[in-house]
């Protein structure tokens, strides 16, 4: 689970920016992670990972942007807890990064609702978690998986467009796209190396296979039975 905060937060979870477009979309950072200079709030550091996580806002109640906590809440509090077990873990890292600003086009694109620029509006936040999913090849265990893949995809797992201006279209991965029609060795094969069936390599960038090579056999097998399920 925490190998998918890299994508955002860095190979060493120091923090990054991830949109650098401040006359456009905005100037967005993720955050130090990590215990260092510019870090996550490592006086209070449970709560403020709780928060985070289940609520998608800061220690000071203020909504974060464009973290996907809408996906994070809805982990089990046993996977939850690991993640904040591991956060607890890391290396310091000095880095500090610059606020986060919304540009007039993020703006414009939160509007229409096209990007989840507060995700802790999406969430509710009375809703208790589930203490664990038992790991088998299951269709339910395999929807709990794909909760990763629907800000993309989204909930049909259908895609459409562009997540936002620049990106590509987003492929349908259901039974109706390739995956649908692909071995169960076929999709890991995939998602392990990065090419597909059909010859195409996979751009890390716009998908972030690299972060699903960890995924055992049993979780791979789990999301791919769900995509073709739907």
């Amino acid at each position: 689970m925490a190998k998918g905060c890299m994508r955002c937060h860095g190979d060493d979870l120091g923090g990054k920016m991830f949109i650098n477009d401040p006359r456009k979309l905005g100037q967005f950072a993720a955050t130090n992670l990590t215990p260092g200079k510019g870090g996550f709030s490592p006086g209070n550091g449970y709560r403020n990972w709780v928060l985070a996580l289940k609520h998608g806002v800061r220690d000071n109640r203020k909504p974060l942007f464009v973290m996907p906590s809408h996906e994070f809440t809805q982990l089990t509090e046993a996977d939850m807890a690991a993640i904040i077990a591991y956060g607890a873990s890391l290396p310091k890292v000095d880095r500090e990064l610059p606020e986060s600003r919304v540009g007039p086009l993020g703006r414009i694109l939160a509007e229409l609702n096209q990007v989840p620029l507060f995700p802790a509006e999406m969430i509710d936040h009375n809703r208790k978690l589930v203490k664990e999913m038992k790991t088998e090849v299951s269709l339910g265990y395999g929807q709990y998986l794909s909760v990763a893949c629907q800000a993309c995809h989204r909930p049909t797992m259908k895609g459409g467009g562009p997540i936002a201006p620049g990106f590509p279209t987003v492929p349908d991965i259901s039974s109706q796209g390739n995956p649908g029609k692909w071995t169960d060795e076929q999709f890991m094969t995939t998602l392990r190396t990065g090419k597909t069936p059909e010859g195409k390599t996979m751009n890390p960038k716009n998908m972030p296979w690299p972060t699903m090579k960890v995924y055992t056999d049993t979780e791979l097998k789990a999301l791919h039975l769900y995509l073709k399920s739907k």
